[in-house]
């Protein structure tokens, strides 16, 4: 028969020697059922350790320099998103967020807008991408640059010097 899983981030307790990479109050959710799913699979603690701090998920708050990205695509991972930058950014940050055009982008832009310093709209390379100018049009002051490439030299030519820059 199969077991129900319940995890929560007080299981986490009991591994003082974990030291997740993975940035975000709400990895240690994920954390815990991972751990707790570990357990249930007879791994050992040695390895469950190992596991958890070795783990990493590029384009998931990883930080490159100056820059943190973040996949974000849709309304819950954008207020994860949002939780962590409150957290961790409370001055906020330039954001260059680009969407595809059948994504809830208004109300992602909406639940990141408070922790945006500035926005630079962008658009991926694909027909189903929101255009740029279109977003743009949705918060007033923004920037819009027709490439992600433009938009990254946008933001780090204008974004103050040693502040954060979010591309999402």
């Amino acid at each position: 028969g199969s077991r129900l899983i319940v995890a929560r981030e007080n299981d986490l307790k009991s591994y003082p020697d974990l030291r997740p990479q993975l940035l975000g109050r709400h990895q240690l959710e994920n954390i815990a059922v991972a751990v707790r799913t570990a357990e249930c699979l007879g791994i050992s603690r040695e390895d469950i350790v190992a596991g958890v701090n070795r783990t990493t998920w590029p384009g998931r708050l990883e930080r490159i320099g100056r820059f943190l990205l973040d996949g974000a695509h849709n309304v819950p991972a954008a207020t994860a998103l949002a939780a962590f930058l409150q957290e961790s950014y409370p001055e906020g940050v330039w954001i260059v967020f680009g969407a595809m055009a059948d994504k809830q982008y208004e109300e992602m832009i909406s639940i990141l807008r408070p922790h945006a310093q500035q926005f630079v709209f962008t658009q991926a390379k694909t027909g189903r991408a929101k255009p740029a100018q279109e977003l743009q049009g949705l918060v007033s002051g923004s920037y819009a640059a027709s490439t992600v490439a433009e938009a990254i030299a946008v933001a780090r030519t204008h974004a103050p010097a040693g502040s954060t820059i979010l591309v999402c």
